[in-house]
């Protein structure tokens, strides 16, 4: 808990967090980057659970990554900085550790369904069912993180 008290003492952290409008841009820019994440990500994934009939998920497979990769730095940029402005509180709270459980399997899931891509063929039940489990963790990554405030 001291190097998290010792990090959260940083004038760059101390000056986000008595700002009136710094917080909140970031906060905002964490928002955006989910959104940019979860959107592509959402689109994928229905398309490759069968929702949607065309395209072919692999005609999307590229435009949509780049998408969702940009949107995970951002996420992540402005996620570790909001981290760091209340570091001490984060540590101990149940719904950010649950978001950052959340957020390990679903990255996890994300490899393991690209991994898999190049094994299996497509609409293979196997890669349906990553592909749901995929919707499904990411919704619960955005549920947990919303819940950290009220904590």
């Amino acid at each position: 808990m001291e190097a998290l008290a010792a990090l959260e003492a940083w004038p760059v952290l101390r000056a986000i967090r008595i700002s009136p409008v710094l917080y909140p841009l970031l906060n905002g820019a964490h928002i955006i980057g989910f959104a940019l994440l979860f959107g592509a990500v959402a689109a994928f994934d229905l398309r490759v659970v069968g929702v949607f009939k065309e395209p072919p998920w692999r005609v999307l497979e590229d435009p949509l990554l780049k998408v969702a990769r940009t949107g995970f730095v951002l996420a992540l940029a402005t996620g570790s900085l909001l981290f760091a402005v209340r570091a001490t509180h984060y540590a101990t709270n149940p719904a950010f550790l649950l978001k950052l459980g959340l957020l390990v399997l679903a990255l996890g899931n994300a490899l393991a369904f690209h991994r898999a891509t190049r094994l299996r063929p497509d609409g293979s039940r196997s890669l349906r069912l990553m592909a749901g489990m995929s919707l499904l963790l990411w919704v619960m990554v955005l549920l947990a993180g919303r819940w950290i405030g009220f904590l």
